[in-house]
């Protein structure tokens, strides 16, 4: 990004497909401009159950910076 965006929500969609491909939780963090250091912002539990094409909304504190960093995490089976 060539320079910073502002965010204050944020929304996951579930896969298109499998219900074990959906994550369980996205960590989400940004990098401050200013110290350059990973700040995080929030810990997402996520329970699309089993719908497809499921949007899940969340509001967070107005964060604004060029980077951003999603993990993902999957405890379920995988698909066949």
């Amino acid at each position: 990004m060539p320079s910073p965006i502002s965010i204050d929500a944020i929304g996951f969609i579930s896969a298109n497909d499998c219900p074990s491909r959906d994550p369980d939780t996205i960590k989400m963090s940004y990098r401050n401009t200013q110290t350059g250091e990973m700040v995080p912002v929030s810990t997402f539990n996520l329970n699309f159950g089993q719908q497809r094409h499921r949007t899940l909304k969340f509001e967070i504190n107005n964060v604004e910076s060029k980077e951003f960093r999603f993990e993902l995490k999957n405890n379920k089976e995988k698909c066949l």
